[in-house]
C-alpha cells in the first residue's frame, strides 16, 4: 500500500528522510538525534515519531548492513527508504512464538525460479503502509534452528498476501499494528539476504538495533515530562531526563550502527530494560493515565524486560 499524499503523510516522508540522513552521518552525533526528537515532539505526534523509529531501526538500518550490493532488487528497495518515499514493516513477530525466532511457523521453500512463502505475521508496525518487508521464514529443510532461518526482502504488494484490519492496542492511539498473511507468495530468488541460515544474524541485528534506538524516543517524552510537570516535581523529572540522556548518549557513541558485534546484542538489552523502566516510572509519576498505558505499550516491543533479562544473562 502505497503511502498516501495528504498533508501528515508528506510530514511523514520529511520525519523519515531527516532522521535517516541524522543516522547516516558518520558518526551519527547522538545529542543532535535527540534534540531534533525533542523538537519534533513540541508540534508532532509520539505516534508518528515512534512509527518512524520502528521502520528505520528494524527494516532501514538492518537492510543497510545485509543487502547483497550486486543484486539491483535489493538495492532498489533500499535506496527506496532511504528517501522516505516507502516506508517498510518488520515482520517477524508471530501467533504463537512471538520474537522467538526458533518458534517460527512461516515457511520458505525453494524452487529454480522463485521462493514459495506460507505463514502469518501478527502485530506487524507500518503493516498498512508500507510497500515493502523485512520478512523472516523457516527453510523447509532437515537442519535445525537456528540453521533453517532465513530473512527476504518481501513486496507486499505481491499476489498471495493480505493484510488485516488495524489491531486496537491498550495505549498507544493511533500506533499502525495489523497482521500480515501470506499464501503461496512467490518472491523471486534475489529477494534473500544472505544465504540460509543467515536469517539468525539478520534477526540479532534488526532487534538489537530496536532496542538500542528505541530509547531515544523515550528520551524526548522524558523531557516532555519535565517541561510539563508542575514546579514542585521538576527537579525529579530533571534527575530522570537528564541521567537516562547521558546514559543513552554515551551507549550509542561507543557503538557503530553499520559495522556489526554481537556484543551489541547485550548492550541494546541493557539499554532498553533501564530506559523503558524510567519511562513507566516517569509516566506514572505525572498522574496521567494516557501517559502510563503508552509507556507500558512502548515497553512490549522489542521485548519486553523480563525476556531482555533473560537473554542478558544467557549473554554474561
Amino acid at each position: 500500500m502505497k503511502i498516501e499524499s495528504n498533508d501528515n503523510d508528506k510530514d511523514i516522508v520529511v520525519l523519515t528522510k531527516t532522521l535517516s540522513n541524522l543516522f547516516y552521518k558518520s558518526p551519527p552525533n547522538y545529542s543532535e538525534i535527540i534534540d531534533f526528537v525533542i523538537s519534533y515532539l513540541d508540534n508532532g505526534e509520539y505516534i508518528d515519531i515512534l512509527n518512524v523509529f520502528f521502520q528505520i531501526s528494524g527494516v532501514l538500518l538492518p537492510l543497510s548492513i545485509s543487502v547483497d550490493n550486486s543484486k539491483k532488487y535489493q538495492t532498489s528497495w533500499l535506496e527506496k527508504l532511504k528517501t522516505g518515499s516507502i516506508f517498510g514493516a518488520h515482520c517477524m513477530t508471530e501467533v504463537q512464538g512471538g520474537t522467538d525466532i526458533f518458534s517460527m511457523k512461516t515457511t520458505a521453500i525453494e524452487f529454480d525460479k522463485y521462493w514459495l512463502i506460507n505463514g502469518q505475521k501478527t502485530l506487524i508496525c507500518n503493516a498498512h503502509n508500507s510497500e515493502v518487508g523485512l520478512l523472516y521464514t523457516n527453510f523447509n529443510t532437515t537442519f535445525n534452528p537456528p540453521y533453517n532461518l532465513c530473512a527476504f526482502i518481501l513486496d507486499l504488494k505481491l499476489n498471495g498476501i493480505s493484510i488485516s484490519s488495524p489491531i486496537k492496542t491498550i495505549g498507544l492511539d493511533g500506533i499502525n499494528l495489523g497482521s500480515i498473511y501470506l499464501n503461496d507468495v512467490r518472491l523471486p530468488k534475489d529477494a534473500i539476504l544472505g544465504c540460509i541460515g543467515e536469517g539468525q544474524n539478520i534477526a540479532y541485528i534488526s532487534t538489537t538495533l530496536e532496542r538500542l534506538l528505541i530509547p531515544i524516543v523515550f528520551i524526548a517524552k522524558l523531557y516532555q515530562f519535565y517541561k510539563s510537570s508542575p514546579q514542585s516535581l521538576k527537579a525529579d523529572f530533571f534527575r530522570i531526563y537528564i541521567a537516562n540522556r547521558l546514559f543513552v548518549e554515551k551507549i550509542l557513541s561507543s557503538i557503530d550502527l553499520f559495522s556489526w558485534n554481537r556484543e551489541y546484542i547485550k548492550l541494546g538489552c541493557l539499554l532498553k530494560w533501564h530506559v523503558s523502566d524510567e519511562y513507566i516510572k516517569a509516566a506514572k509519576l505525572t498522574g496521567d493515565e494516557r501517559h502510563y498505558l503508552d509507556s507500558l505499550s512502548s515497553w512490549i516491543y522489542s521485548g519486553n524486560n523480563d525476556s531482555l533479562k533473560n537473554m542478558v544473562s544467557r549473554l554474561v
